[in-house]
């Protein structure tokens, strides 16, 4: 090894106790190796105090630099454990020569071995198959796998069953089209038909900025990163990290993204007032709480669904439920249950309630006339299995060709039937079938069906007709009465049609 001193003054060599052997230096130091021809190893530049080290600089102990620290190695290894910064950054040029992303990758654990050993095969596979043939340093994949050359580069590949079951190799290589084949170092059995495989891409874990896509992006990929200056990740990650405070939070691709998952839920979620809840691609529909209100405001652009596997319960506390439009069940369902009845049901005026498929029948207050109409295409009927059924108005119209009661109908109180000014017609009365006056039914008129005769009669007291005049009509037959007969002016006379 030669040893060269470039200069005008005269360098010199000098040992210290203690402190080892020590240089002056006039101007510049080079230190050459002469096996076989000379060859720069170090060059001191007394000028710039730049020390150029030309090949490998092995160094047993401490290094100090006071000055700047340049590295012009691509890659550059360190092999620690921990690398400790102690002022304050670290920065990674995403681009010093043209565009690129920049962040950390995480080498997971992983080794060729014939034993399913490794972090990255514990993974939940990419992509699995069956071997359609194999040979010393490849296997060809089965039919489903990929046809683009180079797309399983770096990935790793576990026989999981059959022929070579257990060994673990590194996809060095891919060919797509055609025999769709792998190639790896070597096996130790070599696969073939029989052989069942599983596929791992997540090789690398990286954290980076996404310059495509002005992003920072954590996800996994099988490429070595000394290879490419940009990332493609083959799927993102889990983040598992405490409170996060976020301008916003966006779905990664247009098709979404769960915000938890069936095993994971969230717990409650907390949304400022006035804050919309959107839902649809084109926010077509949305939840907010109202302050002006307060209340909460369900809105959609199109209808709301409403649907419970159990049932549906609305609770509004002591408050109430405002619905802006239409209520309508995605089939029969029930309004209420036997256990659980409705109250009051308010309904506005001059608004139908229907009934039937077709709206056959429906009850309305009109407002106009001051009154409530049940209407029905075919018949009304209105039923009770057990008890009575009671209506309570001032005034009851009855507007149908026939009105069949199917039990008694009772008023409540003393009550006309009709009016002066609403009189009924024709009144029907089947035979033997009594109609009674009287708080104790004490007369009645009757068709006596057996006799053929009209019979009025009272269980107490008299009959008193008290009239202009009084005609007593049979049609052949006699009128009978059984008593004692007493009248006024004009008297009891005959009609010219009977006898006295």
């Amino acid at each position: 090894m030669n040893l060269r001193m470039v200069g005008y003054g005269d360098g010199h060599f000098s040992s210290f106790k203690n402190r080892g052997p020590s240089f002056a230096i006039p101007d510049d130091l080079e230190i050459y190796d002469n096996d076989p021809s000379p060859n720069l190893l170090l060059k001191v530049d007394e000028s710039s105090g730049l020390v150029t080290v030309q090949n490998s600089l092995l160094v047993s102990g401490n290094v100090t630099v006071s000055g700047n620290f340049t590295v012009l190695g691509d890659p550059v290894e360190l092999e620690t454990q921990i690398l400790t910064v102690k002022d304050n950054f670290i920065v990674c040029n995403s681009g010093p020569s043209g565009t690129g992303d920049a962040g950390y990758l995480t080498g997971r654990y992983q080794t060729e071995n014939d034993a399913s050993l490794g972090d990255v095969i514990a993974d939940t596979p990419d992509e699995t198959g069956t071997a359609t043939g194999g040979g010393s340093d490849y296997i060809d994949l089965g039919g489903g796998a990929s046809g683009v050359d180079d797309y399983y580069n770096g990935w790793w590949l576990h026989v999981t069953s059959g022929t070579g079951s257990g060994q673990v190799r590194e996809v060095l290589d891919y060919k797509g089209d055609g025999l769709k084949r792998v190639t790896v170092t070597g096996w130790s059995v070599t696969p073939d038909g029989t052989s069942n495989y599983s596929l791992f891409s997540r090789t690398y874990i990286a954290s980076y900025y996404d310059e495509t896509n002005d992003r920072w992006a954590i996800g996994s990929t099988a490429m070595d990163p000394a290879a490419d200056s940009s990332i493609s990740p083959i799927s993102f990650v889990d983040l598992r990290v405490g409170d996060i405070t976020a301008d916003s939070l966006f779905s990664p691709s247009a098709g979404g993204a769960d915000l938890g998952s069936t095993a994971s839920e969230w717990g409650s979620i907390y949304q400022a007032s006035d804050k919309y809840h959107y839902m649809g691609s084109g926010q077509e529909s949305w939840i907010v709480w109202d302050t002006a209100g307060p209340k909460l405001v369900v809105y959609s652009g199109t209808e709301i669904q409403l649907a419970g596997a159990a049932g549906l319960e609305l609770s509004a506390g002591s408050g109430t439920i405002d619905i802006f439009d239409s209520v309508i069940p995605n089939s029969q369902l029930d309004l209420g249950s036997a256990a659980n009845g409705w109250a009051d049901f308010y309904q506005g005026d001059d608004r139908k309630h229907y009934f039937g498929d077709d709206q056959d029948g429906y009850l309305e207050f009109f407002s106009g006339g001051g009154l409530l109409k049940m209407y029905a295409d075919a018949v009304v009927s209105i039923q009770s299995p057990s008890d009575s059924i009671q209506l309570l108005t001032p005034i009851i119209y009855l507007n149908a060709a026939t009105i069949s009661v199917s039990g008694n109908l009772l008023p409540s109180g003393a009550r006309d039937i009709g009016s002066p000014t609403a009189e009924w017609q024709n009144v029907y009365q089947d035979d033997d079938v009594y109609h009674y006056w009287g708080d104790a039914q004490d007369g009645y008129i009757r068709w006596n069906d057996a006799s053929s005769k009209l019979e009025m009669a009272t269980t107490s007291g008299h009959i008193e007709v008290s009239t202009g005049g009084f005609y007593l009509e049979g049609a052949g037959n006699f009128l009978q009465h059984v008593g004692i007969v007493t009248g006024s002016e004009p008297g009891l006379s005959p009609n010219g049609k009977g006898r006295q």
